[in-house]
């Protein structure tokens, strides 16, 4: 199986960055009948943004609110003189961790396609295939935790990078911690996917292959 370290290019960039770190809405009128008029683009638009700006500051309070390490004056101080160019380094980070968790994904689903295509198989052989049922449920539970963790991980990153941190370095920081908290799990989430394919998803393959060609020789 192809495997990928997360973030090939531009670790070193968001690693830079957490060293130094301790609505408008178009009026609609109603006509005679009290018929209300159809949204116009402009109006989506400006409806899409404000839930994405409400969004966007409900993550943000929520991260503050976790955020174990209270900031001082002096640190917070800090932050605000360096956060817009770390700012700079991040928006680079989140288009190359954004295309590293595609292509991860892609051996992912590859992986499981496979599977999928042996199942069938053994079952018209009645193969039993218990063990290899078990171990694919493991491994799609694993890849969802990756996936989860993933969108985590590129999210608080896209909100530091996206945020105004110097009206809010405490927002800034927490952002970064969180992403840092995210990416501890993504890998620890690929690594457990490697251990399972390895341990457990090939020798339940080879295994089963072995079974079907004995049926077919039967």
């Amino acid at each position: 199986m192809k495997t990928l370290k997360f973030l090939p290019v531009g670790a070193a960039a968001f690693v830079a960055v957490l060293a130094f770190t301790v609505p408008v809405y178009a009026q609609v009128s109603e006509d005679a009948e009290t018929q209300t008029a159809e949204p116009t683009p402009v109006t989506q638009q400006t409806t899409t943004n404000t839930t994405t700006q409400s969004a966007m500051k409900d993550r943000i309070e929520k991260r503050k609110a976790e955020l174990k390490t209270k900031l001082t004056n002096a640190q917070q101080t800090r932050l605000q003189n360096r956060c817009k160019n770390a700012q700079g380094k991040l928006q680079s980070v989140t288009q190359r961790t954004a295309a590293v968790q595609q292509n991860r994904e892609k051996i992912y689903t590859k992986l499981l396609d496979r599977i999928a295509e042996l199942q069938p198989k053994l079952t018209a052989a009645n193969v039993d295939t218990a063990q290899i049922d078990a171990t694919v449920t493991e491994l799609k539970a694993a890849i969802e935790s990756f996936k989860t963790n993933s969108s985590a991980y590129e999210q608080a990153v896209k909100d530091a990078a996206e945020l105004d941190c110097q009206a809010d370095s405490v927002a800034f920081q927490a952002s970064l911690t969180s992403a840092r908290t995210a990416l501890q799990k993504v890998r620890s989430d690929a690594t457990n996917i490697r251990t399972i394919t390895n341990q457990k998803v090939k020798p339940a393959l080879v295994a089963a292959k072995t079974k079907l060609a004995e049926a077919k020789a039967e």
